[in-house]
């Protein structure tokens, strides 16, 4: 929701947080996180390899589609589920 998301990206910004924002629906980050000077828009792949911890809030089929293994290593909060290994 976009009052949620405003105060999540206020917070990351105050404490400037390095932040990898990955939406595969869209092309570009919306103005309230593209004005953020922490806040770089990454594909999955990307986001995957670099961040320290990943947080997952939607399920996109791009999310679907990690193998769980992948970010076995990382720090991790999937709210979905998606990447929980069976």
């Amino acid at each position: 929701s976009p009052p949620l998301y405003s105060s999540a990206a206020s917070d990351v910004y105050k404490r400037q947080w390095q932040v990898l924002a990955v939406e595969p629906n869209v092309t570009e980050l919306p103005p309230v996180l593209s004005n953020m000077r922490n806040t770089t828009y990454a594909t999955v792949d990307a986001a995957i390899e670099e961040a320290d911890v990943i947080v997952l809030l939607v399920d996109h089929k791009e999310f679907k589609a990690v193998d769980p293994h992948r970010v076995a290593d990382k720090n991790v909060i999937d709210t979905k589920g998606l990447w929980r290994i069976k």
